[in-house]
């Protein structure tokens, strides 16, 4: 063989050997667990699964399949889970941060403000039927990693509307240009009239969601026979920004004046 052949040859073989080791080496690092608080990285978990234990490593969390209230026990703590590609990060704190104080929040040294002394406290902010209307949501994470769990609302008054199952259509729109983007929604699922709670409305996420960094609409739909009937009124918020959707008249979402829902976010870390 000649050697231009032999080196040829070394260096296929060599470049061979490199790809199957990166190949190698990325699928099996793929795989990771990892808590979130200070990105530390696990090489096995357990799952909580209906009072039963399941053991998780990095070579069967590809092909396992999560149900509806699994939870990650770790150091004999049940905390909340997400999976981001394939990583599973899991929370070992927990904060929550209301719309009255989006600015120059401490993560570490939050105060909570009490929702009587907002200065709106008397100003409600109604949602008509099959009238889509967003609420901006937009905090400040002093440039952290943020997940969301769940969005708490403030029904004053729930309007009595007479069909038998009236669906509240919810969607989370990533923000573009300034306006939601309805043809991209991070998340969308449904609410039934009836399970709408007055005073204080917990919505619980179907999956939990990292925070995007230009914030996101929290948007509603009532669907119901009617149009434009007032059916919520939610407690208002100066710090807040609404829009509404009306493609014949607006050609689309229009931002309106800056009043809309108090709200607070559970958020993970």
């Amino acid at each position: 063989m000649r050697v231009v052949d032999l080196i040829i040859n070394l260096f296929i073989g060599k470049g061979f050997l490199l790809f199957s080791l990166f190949l190698f080496f990325t699928i099996t690092k793929s795989q990771i667990f990892q808590r979130f608080s200070d990105q530390k990285k696990i090489e096995d978990l357990t799952i909580i699964r209906d009072q039963q234990k399941i053991n998780l490593n990095k070579n069967n969390l590809k092909n396992f399949i999560f149900k509806d209230g699994d939870r990650v026990l770790y150091e004999d703590k049940l905390t909340e889970f997400t999976i981001d590609n394939d990583t599973l990060i899991f929370f070992d704190k927990v904060k929550e941060i209301e719309s009255v104080a989006l600015k120059n929040i401490n993560f570490n040294n939050k105060v909570e403000r009490d929702l009587s002394i907002t200065k709106l406290k008397n100003n409600l902010f109604c949602l008509q039927t099959n009238y889509e209307t967003g609420v901006l949501v937009k905090v400040d994470t002093d440039n952290k990693k943020v997940y969301i769990k769940s969005i708490t609302l403030y029904p004053k008054i729930i309007a009595n509307l007479k069909d038998d199952e009236i669906i509240l259509e919810i969607s989370l729109l990533p923000v573009i240009n300034n306006f939601p983007d309805s043809n991209n929604p991070i998340l969308t699922f449904t609410e039934n009239y009836s399970n709408i709670k007055k005073n204080k409305w917990t919505i619980l996420l179907p999956r939990i969601i990292k925070y995007p960094e230009n914030g996101f609409v929290l948007s509603f739909n009532l669907k119901y026979s009617k149009n434009n009937v007032n059916a919520l009124y939610f407690q208002s918020s100066p710090d807040t920004f609404t829009f509404q959707y009306n493609p014949k008249y607006y050609g689309g979402w229009k931002m309106t004046e800056p009043i809309g829902f108090m709200y607070k976010l559970k958020i993970l870390q």
